[in-house]
């Protein structure tokens, strides 16, 4: 996990919450998206935008430095 947050490859980020039972839905709730946004991200779109990295750090409960946020 550490490792894709490193890269921003949020795709496996969202995989890997999905493998310990955690749903899309749940993911969208806890990182303010749309249930069809996390779904389009795991499908393979790219996460870009610093406040949306931001957010999914900050919804995630994690430290903004794993993603090289300031």
């Amino acid at each position: 996990m550490r490792h894709a947050l490193a890269v921003h490859d949020i795709r496996t980020v969202y995989l890997l919450l999905q493998r310990f039972g955690i749903s899309q839905r749940q993911i969208a709730a806890m990182v303010q998206q749309s249930q069809s946004e996390i779904s389009e991200i795991i499908g393979g779109r790219h996460v870009l935008s610093y406040d949306v990295l931001v957010r999914i750090c900050e919804g995630l409960d994690l430290p903004r430095g794993w993603m090289g946020l300031a």
